[in-house]
């Protein structure tokens, strides 16, 4: 189940990059003699979650509605703290300023609210 605020997601978006994101922090540093002097921690925040719906042809990989975009467009303004949820992962995260990057799947005037789109929601774990 993939879900942001309660709202229930196409449970074939992809997450891209899911194990890409640093799990510590580190800095390295040699002293003049070149004994290494290397410092750890872990990183609890600050992942990138790049959600993407996409199309090649006539296969689809998840899609979001109109509704689901107007909802993301209103938690990116607020910047609230809110639920995501990806198969047995819970975290906090915020819409990353820019980070609804859609296009419709029939571009046309009077899109409907069930029109569905493709593209990337770009979250930050908080």
């Amino acid at each position: 189940m993939i879900s942001l605020n309660g709202v229930e997601l196409d449970n074939d978006l992809i997450w891209e990059g899911e194990f890409n994101s640093q799990v510590i922090s580190q800095n390295i540093q040699r002293t003049i003699a070149g004994t290494l002097i290397l410092q750890a921690l872990p990183q609890e925040k600050g992942r990138i979650i790049n959600l993407t719906a996409t199309e090649t042809g006539s296969n689809f990989s998840g899609s979001f509605t109109r509704t689901q975009i107007q909802a993301f467009k209103v938690l990116e303004k607020l910047g609230s703290v809110v639920t995501f949820i990806y198969e047995d992962q819970t975290m906090n995260v915020v819409v990353q300023a820019g980070g609804v990057q859609v296009t419709p799947l029939i571009s046309r005037p009077n899109q409907k609210s069930s029109d569905l789109y493709t593209g990337t929601i770009t979250l930050i774990e908080v």
